[in-house]
Formats: structure tokens, C-alpha cells, sequence
């Protein structure tokens, strides 16, 4: 690569390439290269200079989002990312694991070797940074080349959803970038869904989220009071950007518990179902509903303090058991459509028709 070009890769493949250094890629000259959503397998830098995966020389390169495992160097310890000659290299959002230097190691340096930023990255011995962890990523079947995460990865929901760049809208796979894990703790940062570490997203197969009060619909919000994207529509609270929802758990056994969130806070709700939606969505208070059919509702709760709200709670009978009793057996295989009804007080906020007391969220729809 020449002084001071920068490339940009994105859902690249680098695999089985040999030097005697930089095995998979070189950066350096002052470079800004950027590599998005690839993966680095089973090169091998066969000389001192290393860097069997990649080799960074006074270069500044982005890389986010990227797995790079199973590369090797022979002879300098830098068997994933050789760093060095200054520069200022950011790494956020990768995996670098199972990298391996001269007899067969497996440390902290032979992942990478010098220093760069690294934040919300998964790195075989650790390295410092925010966000950053160093457990087993638990790749699906890297010994047939599926470097996809298994249930339980400690990658992911573990990325930074704001290190996301804006043409990362896929992963490696071609499937969503930003894809909530239901069963995964989110302890990476940002807004639900939280991004997974590493070239592939794992995806949701639990639930989605539909009927925005964001002006995307047919109906509007009842007084023109649209939300940001992905809200339902807005309520009296002038921080609020509008109540979001969404669900963890597994559905056999069910273990789900859908949440609310950006609601006003110690007010009643209501957690609706339907097995029909409405496309549409039709008024419903200051908000808009699209959950339709066989209504019911499932459990009423209080919100915190903080404008949050959980179903299921302790003690509560699952969705499915609540909504048998209720006469809508929920059968595999089949969807259930969800909002929180929620009360807002202020007749000022929405005055047309005076008397219109309650919001709703954002939807949720549950593949059981």
C-alpha cells in the first residue's frame, strides 16, 4: 500500500495468505484505512516482523466490528495485530482470539502487540480498555469456519452501539447489524439493540418491535406528536423521546418478560395483548395502537420512579399460562402482538378530544 492511502474494506474475507510479515493485511504511512465487518482466519507472517493477521506501522486505521482468529506467526509473537511506529489505531467492537505465536502460544501479546485504543472488544489474556472482555467467545464451529457467536457469548449485546459506523448497516452475513440477543445481559453501551463484538451479529429470533409513533405509519400521533424514531408517540414528560418496549427470555420454556421503558414514571399500566395486528395502527388516547384481534389484558402494573415497567413479575403467571387463563391459548409457532397502555395526567398535553388521558408504547411482536 502506498504512503498515505487509505482503503476502506467492509464484509471482507481475508483467509490463507502467507508473507513474512503483515499475512493478512499492512497498514502504514500515515494511513486512515478503515476495516469494517471482516474477518481474519488462518494467515500465517512466516518472518520477524509478524503480524500474522495485521500489521499497523505509523498509521491511525479504524477497525470495528471484526473477527480475526486462527492466524499464526512463526517467528515474532504477533500472531493477530502487530502495532507499531506511532500512529494512533482504534479498535472497537472486534474479536481477537485463538491467535497463535511461536510454540504454540496464546497470550495477550500474541493477540495484539502494541498499543491502540481498544474499547467493547473481546481479546484472548485481556488488554486494556473500556468495555473490553477476555472470555472464550464461544464461536459456533470455528473447526468448519463458522466463527458466528453460540447462545451464552460473552460478546454479545457486549459492543459500543455508538462505534457502530454508518455504513455498517449488515454484518459479515449480510443479515442486521444491531440485533438484540433476548436471552443476553446487555452490557455493552448504547441503546437498545446493543451491537455483538465481532464480524457477525447474533440474531434475534424472540421478537420485534413495530407501530412507532415516528410519523411511519398511516395514523399519526393525535396531536402531531411524533416521537423519535422507533418511539411510541410522545407523552407530557418534555425529556421523553416517547415509550419504548421490547422482551427477553425463551419461549419454551416461557421465561419472557416484556419491558417498557421512556414511560411516565409511578403511573398505571397496562400490558396489552393481541393476536392480530393493526397495519395501520388506529388513535388510542395521545398515542397510537396496533395490537388488535383478541384483545387482553395480560397484567397491570405501576411504573418506577425512573418511567420503567417489567411483565412478568414475581409471582405473576407466565404470558402464555395469563393468557390461557384468559382464553387465548398461545400455540408454538404462532405471533402475539404487545403494547403498554400507560396513563398521562395532563389534559393540557393533548387537549383534542379533552378527556384523553393515556399513551401507549412502541410494539412488540413475539414469535412463540
Amino acid at each position: 500500500m502506498a504512503t498515505n492511502v487509505t482503503a476502506e474494506f467492509r464484509r471482507c474475507t481475508f483467509t490463507g495468505n502467507t508473507a513474512v510479515r503483515a499475512g493478512g493485511i499492512e497498514i502504514f504511512g500515515g494511513s486512515s484505512t478503515k476495516v469494517y465487518d471482516c474477518l481474519f482466519t488462518g494467515n500465517l507472517s512466516t518472518g520477524s516482523g509478524g503480524g500474522g493477521a495485521m500489521y499497523i506501522s505509523g498509521s491511525s486505521p479504524s477497525v470495528r466490528g471484526t473477527t480475526i482468529t486462527g492466524n499464526n506467526s512463526n517467528v515474532n509473537a504477533a500472531a493477530g495485530i502487530l502495532i507499531t511506529g506511532g500512529g494512533s489505531p482504534t479498535i472497537a467492537n472486534t474479536i481477537v482470539y485463538f491467535n497463535t505465536g511461536p510454540g504454540g502460544a496464546q497470550g495477550a501479546t500474541n493477540q495484539i502487540s502494541g498499543f491502540g485504543l481498544v474499547s467493547y472488544s473481546c481479546v484472548q489474556g485481556g488488554v486494556a480498555g473500556t468495555g473490553n472482555v477476555s472470555g472464550d467467545p464461544l464461536f459456533a464451529n470455528p473447526g468448519a469456519g463458522d466463527y458466528t457467536l453460540s447462545a451464552g457469548s460473552p460478546c454479545a449485546d457486549a459492543g459500543d452501539v455508538g462505534a457502530v459506523p454508518a455504513v455498517s448497516t449488515l454484518d459479515l452475513a449480510g443479515l442486521a447489524r444491531l440485533a438484540d440477543d433476548p436471552v443476553a445481559p446487555d452490557t455493552g453501551s448504547g441503546i437498545r439493540p446493543i451491537v455483538d463484538m465481532g464480524a457477525h451479529e447474533r440474531p434475534n429470533g424472540l421478537y420485534e418491535t413495530f407501530c412507532y409513533g415516528d410519523g411511519s405509519l398511516a395514523t399519526g400521533c393525535p396531536c402531531g406528536n411524533n416521537a423519535s424514531a422507533g418511539h411510541g408517540c410522545l407523552n407530557s414528560d418534555f425529556f421523553s423521546t416517547g415509550a419504548v418496549s421490547w422482551a427477553s427470555g425463551t419461549e419454551s420454556p416461557d421465561t419472557v418478560v416484556i419491558f417498557g421503558g421512556e414511560l411516565l414514571p409511578s403511573v398505571t399500566c397496562i400490558f396489552l395483548q393481541g393476536d392480530v395486528p393493526i397495519a395501520s395502527g388506529v388513535p388510542f388516547g395521545d398515542g397510537v395502537r396496533c395490537v388488535g384481534g383478541a384483545l387482553k389484558r395480560l397484567y397491570v402494573k405501576s411504573t418506577s420512579a425512573a418511567g420503567t415497567v417489567r411483565a412478568p413479575g414475581v409471582g405473576d403467571l407466565s404470558i402464555t399460562a395469563r393468557s390461557s387463563a384468559l382464553g387465548d391459548p398461545i400455540l408454538p409457532g404462532t405471533l402475539r402482538y404487545y403494547q403498554i397502555w400507560y396513563r398521562d395526567h395532563d389534559l393540557a398535553f393533548c387537549p383534542a378530544p379533552l378527556g384523553d388521558v393515556w399513551n401507549a408504547s412502541a410494539g412488540v411482536i413475539v414469535s412463540w
